[in-house]
């Protein structure tokens, strides 16, 4: 096994900063690694970083064939290079936006709502009406379809009647203009990850259709109640209930980012909050972080992406603290019991 040599300072670089350091993970950091092959005190490093700073070393055996890791390495390059073509291709021939929500409503509207999933749904306060106008439906593994759709439409089998989905309940994802350009299944079953993109991907099917644009970016989700306070656009992690349930609860416009991560789709998120701002005569941003998100370094370094895309669009942004350092109660939760 690989893992970080625990020498302080490092015989590599001598230094004694951390970079060099055992780590849970198991692998071995330096900032002056040059080349594969390098050996040092038993252990011999088999991959560099893209900017060369580091390295992944394993123990030294002895049996190190340099010429067998180079024809392996431009295998590994040519893989890559198929792999990020098709992608490509994928991308170029993702189907419309307007196409995407013509199918997904004839969908929808061929499914029905599973009692246990509504019985979530209500346990988390949505009336029917909300449950209604969100469109949330149910699928089962495999969903068989009683129309044929597009096997370009994300989500859809090559067969065109059944889905790649798992238990759960669909949550359509819409635009600025009530478009809906994807979808995200609630898993009904407890597990990690319980929110999934509605892909037509797999291992065994690896270019089929995914919910990205053709820029390769993932959609973000707007919400809008039935009455709208127009005084800020509220941001809040997740494309599906939850922020669906903020809006309904504060009566705004609510945009919502899978993992909160709306720097990765810096387009969409600038053309949907120059189309809001300028609908709702306002650049004002309120953030609704997660409880807990404090101690997550991952979540708090998306938070900070946003925090520096939006203000250099010259928006205003806000965050919402109601001492929410432990994990506790999330936005849709906390003004639902304020509210009740």
């Amino acid at each position: 096994m690989s893992r970080f040599i625990p020498l302080h300072p490092c015989p590599l670089c001598d230094k004694t900063d951390g970079r060099c350091r055992e780590t849970e993970t198991g692998l071995i950091l330096c900032m002056t690694l040059t080349t594969v092959g390098d050996r040092l005190l038993g252990w011999r490093c088999i991959k560099l970083s893209r900017d060369g700073h580091w390295g992944v070393w394993i123990p030294d055996d002895g049996q190190y064939d340099p010429q067998a890791e180079a024809e392996r390495q431009r295998e590994l390059q040519i893989i890559r290079a198929v792999r990020a073509k098709a992608e490509i291709e994928r991308r170029a021939n993702a189907m419309p936006v307007v196409e995407r929500d013509r199918h997904y409503r004839v969908l929808l509207d061929s499914l029905t709502l599973h009692p246990l999933d509504r019985a979530d749904l209500t346990r988390r306060g949505l009336t029917g009406e909300q449950i209604k106008r969100a469109g949330f439906k149910s699928v089962e593994q495999w969903q068989q379809l009683d129309c044929a759709l597009p096997h370009t439409l994300p989500g859809v089998q090559l067969d065109g009647r059944s889905l790649n989905a798992q238990p759960g309940y669909l949550c359509p994802i819409r635009n600025t203009q009530g478009q809906i350009v994807a979808c995200q299944v609630r898993l009904r079953e407890e597990t990690a990850g319980r929110y999934r993109w509605l892909t037509s991907a797999t291992k065994k099917r690896p270019n089929g259709a995914t919910p990205h644009y053709k820029n390769g970016e993932l959609p973000l989700a707007v919400f809008r109640p039935s009455e709208v306070d127009s005084e800020a656009i509220a941001l809040c992690e997740g494309t599906a209930a939850k922020p669906f349930i903020l809006s309904e609860r504060l009566n705004r416009i609510t945009v919502g980012a899978a993992g909160g991560q709306f720097a990765s789709s810096p387009h969409c998120f600038k053309v949907t909050l120059d189309k809001l701002s300028k609908e709702l005569e306002t650049r004002r941003l309120e953030l609704y972080p997660d409880a807990g998100c404090v101690k997550n370094p991952g979540v708090m370094e998306q938070y900070c992406r946003m925090a520096d895309l939006v203000k250099s669009w010259g928006f205003e942004l806000g965050v919402m603290w109601w001492g929410q350092v432990e994990k506790g109660l999330d936005p849709d939760e906390l003004f639902w019991r304020v509210a009740s």
